[in-house]
């Protein structure tokens, strides 16, 4: 059994539960938190427990500051990333409680779990019955345009990873990314998806190519899937949303899929995290 206490978003936390599948097909799976992870996905492999559903004496002995003192004195084992320049493995360290095992924190973004990832989890139909409501709401027929989604993470990406060279992406990158589409699809359209409406419908809504979606985030992340193109932010939302929606398109061939080069670092130039490249996305500056 492993233990793991809900850290990073959404994103981070379908890679951590894709990370723990590959390195550990046979063991069970307890997700501490997860709320979104929880109501997104149809898993019967994996155990959430919401953290409103914990006792108060329970919460004590199930918090995540308690079992990694239990993990450092290794009553319970514990699993933790290694990773430096050249190379990259998951370490486990054996408990005198065998049985269970803590991850600490640890995210699974390096290319050789990433390019091994598979399996038959889906979207739960309710928000992908919602993305399509909106989009007919809107005049869209999946099967008859050629979506493209752009997402644009704002927020804490304005300041992350650092104040001096942030994640965030310049208008002038999207614009030169949608040109790349267009170049290559017959009358595209694009679905922007961001956590900042307000600057999306100032920069976008001139253009008749252009659709923003007013969901909340697991309607947006249906939306994703349901697009045969994507546009992404340096963000593990958008690449799960890409990675979706290959699926959902396997049988039509892949899409085309446009990401900043170098990824989160693409300011300062340098990969980070370091080694997270994926050969179906097509890295632009």
């Amino acid at each position: 059994m492993i233990l793991f206490f809900e850290s990073g978003r959404l994103g981070n936390q379908l890679f951590q539960y894709f990370g723990l599948k590959q390195c550990f097909p046979c063991q069970r799976l307890i997700f501490i938190g997860c709320s979104d992870l929880d109501a997104l996905i149809e898993t019967d492999d994996v155990a959430f427990i919401r953290k409103d559903q914990i006792s108060r004496w329970l919460h004590i002995g199930l918090s995540a500051r308690f079992m990694t003192v239990l993990s450092r004195w290794r009553i319970i084992g514990s699993i933790r990333e290694v990773r430096n320049e050249s190379s990259y493995s998951v370490s486990v360290r054996i408990g005198f409680m065998r049985g269970i095992s803590l991850l600490q924190p640890a995210y699974f973004q390096h290319s050789s779990v990433v390019k091994s990832i598979n399996g038959a989890i889906a979207i739960k139909p309710k928000y992908v019955d919602l993305a399509k409501s909106w989009l007919n709401l809107n005049s869209v027929r999946v099967d008859q345009n050629n979506l493209v989604f752009v997402h644009i993470r704002r927020g804490d990406y304005l300041s992350w990873p650092n104040r001096t060279s942030p994640a965030v992406l310049s208008l002038s990158w999207y614009l030169e990314a949608m040109a790349t589409i267009r170049s290559k699809v017959s009358t595209p359209l694009f679905i922007v998806l961001t956590d900042d409406p307000y600057y999306a419908k100032d920069v976008f809504s001139g253009l008749s190519d252009v659709l923003i979606s007013d969901n909340e985030h697991l309607v947006d992340f249906a939306l994703m899937s349901l697009c045969r193109h994507g546009i992404l932010s340096a963000s593990s939302f958008a690449w799960w949303g890409a990675w979706f929606s290959r699926k959902t398109y396997a049988c039509n061939g892949h899409g085309i899929y446009l990401a900043p080069k170098y990824w989160a670092g693409h300011r300062s130039k340098r990969w980070y995290p370091d080694g997270f490249v994926t050969d179906w996305i097509s890295y632009i500056e």
